[in-house]
């Protein structure tokens, strides 16, 4: 297959029309045209590069843009997987905010993980999920967040013995108090997301909003799994497509 094809097939689900003003979804490297296989990474580095090499991939699907301005020249220091990966003539392509927002994309795996119900969007541009869970109290959904995403630095905001029903949630980083007036304006007693600040943690403590702080790899890293589904789906196994193993959390597991 080519990987035109592959991408045509990524953007049907997964539209560029849909991603953020600021993002850069879509083709970041073009490499040779025939697809020898697909390898789905969160990010790309010089260790994904590597993996989608030794597995016979010459395509490499990420999540995060590994261009996001306008870059005037290439470094080793900046640019190394990228150095690499047209060392090897890949073709490597993003899809962020297009895969946050749409159906079935990382959003959607949270939804389906934390068994959240009757769900709909967070926010009018489709960031962020809002639904109904099973009644627990906010100690015992942080405690499922951090067992379900292995994720060990799980913070929370509010009562731990408030009561949870309704939750919002965003994947990476939906921090800001926008996000946090959305959640309030729809109901929600908690706001699941990553990146959050003091000011802003401090803010939903303000307006009565628990918070459940995940880190931000652990709650995507749901996408490499997700796209490997997807393609191999939509191309009836024809192509390999390979979910990375490689890549860890930049933090440390252990806290200090």
């Amino acid at each position: 297959m080519k990987n035109t094809e592959i991408i045509e097939i990524i953007e049907r689900r997964f539209p560029l029309y849909t991603q953020e003003s600021y993002d850069n979804s879509g083709l970041i490297l073009e490499g040779g045209f025939e697809t020898s296989g697909v390898y789905c990474a969160l990010d790309l580095t010089v260790e994904v590069v590597d993996a989608a090499y030794k597995n016979g991939c010459n395509m490499i699907v990420v999540h995060h843009p590994s261009i996001f301005r306008p870059v005037k020249c290439l470094t080793e220091n900046k640019n190394a997987a990228l150095i690499k990966a047209a060392s090897h003539c890949m073709t490597v392509y993003a899809g962020h905010t297009t895969v946050d927002i749409g159906v079935g994309g990382i959003n959607d795996k949270l939804v389906e993980l934390f068994k959240i119900n009757n769900t709909e969007s967070l926010t009018d541009n489709g960031i962020g999920r809002i639904g109904e869970i099973e009644s627990t109290t906010l100690e015992n959904l942080a405690k499922e967040v951090s067992v379900k995403l292995n994720d060990t630095h799980v913070k929370t905001v509010g009562d731990l013995n408030k009561r949870i029903t309704r939750v919002a949630i965003c994947g990476g980083g939906g921090s800001g108090e926008d996000m946090i007036d959305c959640a309030v304006k729809k109901g929600a007693d908690v706001y699941i997301t990553g990146d959050v600040k003091h000011h802003e943690a401090l803010y939903a403590k303000n307006v009565n909003l628990a918070m459940i702080v995940f880190g931000h790899f652990e709650s995507e890293i749901v996408f490499n799994e997700l796209m490997v589904e997807y393609i191999d789906k939509n191309t009836n196994g024809r192509i390999k497509v390979v979910a990375d193993k490689v890549q860890t959390s930049p933090f440390n597991k252990e806290t200090v």
